[in-house]
């Protein structure tokens, strides 16, 4: 996902650690993003904000057990304007926002998250 978000020119180059830090930073209730065409219930929401603030921003460097609906890729969506597309599992998960100005495209197996492409949406194409 930095990868996309750094070939999306949304971030510069920066380590896991910093990057878990900064989501953390600004973390918010996210209301704004859909997943596979659902809002999030308000429970989810506040579920997703006490995740991200109460994770251990230092275990990131045994890497990240990424869910389907994973609160830091919501954020992510929410803060960068990106939509990310995840192939998780076989399973196809669409995260949508509004005004998104690229599509990450993402894959996973049990085991690891792969970055597939970017690309702009059609609104911000030049």
């Amino acid at each position: 996902m930095i990868t996309g978000l750094r070939r999306a020119q949304k971030i510069e180059n920066v380590s896991p650690l910093a990057f878990v830090q900064n989501l953390q930073r600004l973390n918010t209730p996210v209301t704004d993003v859909k997943i596979n065409g659902t809002t999030l219930r308000k429970q989810e929401i506040e579920e997703n904000v006490r995740h991200v603030s109460q994770f251990d921003a230092q275990s990131i460097r045994n890497g990240y057990l990424c869910s389907a609906w994973d609160p830091f890729v919501i954020l992510v969506c929410h803060i960068y304007k990106v939509g990310i597309r995840h192939i998780f599992h076989n399973t196809p998960v669409r995260f949508h926002v509004p005004n998104a100005t690229h599509v990450i495209h993402l894959s996973s197996t049990r085991t690891h998250m792969r970055f597939v492409r970017i690309e702009r949406t059609s609104r911000h194409k030049s």
